[in-house]
């Protein structure tokens, strides 16, 4: 499994994206440096994502899932997104038998969008 997310780790594109019109950030917690920065590109007639990016700065574990959310959201409809739930989540981008102390690593970004999103009614 660590020869697979370190090579995952070398094929992360992260960066802005100049015509985002949403910027989310969220930090893990006190405890932990993990943080993401979502760049997000929305079609507001129909509620999808057209585009996405981020930036961050974390554990591998982190860095890996946040690429793997960006890549799985783009076309997709927020409520869509919004209905995934976290195991369902970590199933889909390869992570379900991750410890219980790492699922907020890789939980990071998904947690980020359902409380931006919480906020707004999407």
């Amino acid at each position: 499994m660590i020869e697979k997310i370190l090579k995952m780790l070398k094929s992360i594109k992260k960066g802005k994206l100049p015509s985002a019109n949403a910027i989310i950030e969220k930090h893990n917690s006190e405890h932990c440096g993990d943080w993401v920065r979502l760049y997000l590109k929305i079609d507001e007639k129909n509620n999808r994502i057209e585009n996405a990016s981020f930036e961050g700065d974390g554990c591998y574990l982190c860095m890996v899932s946040s690429d793997k959310f960006i890549k799985m959201i783009k076309g997709k409809d927020i409520k869509e997104i919004l209905s995934l739930d976290e195991d369902e989540y970590l199933k889909k981008i390869g992570f379900k038998d991750i410890s219980f102390q790492r699922r907020g690593c890789a939980l990071l970004s998904l947690r980020a969008f359902k409380e931006y999103f919480g906020e707004r009614d999407a």
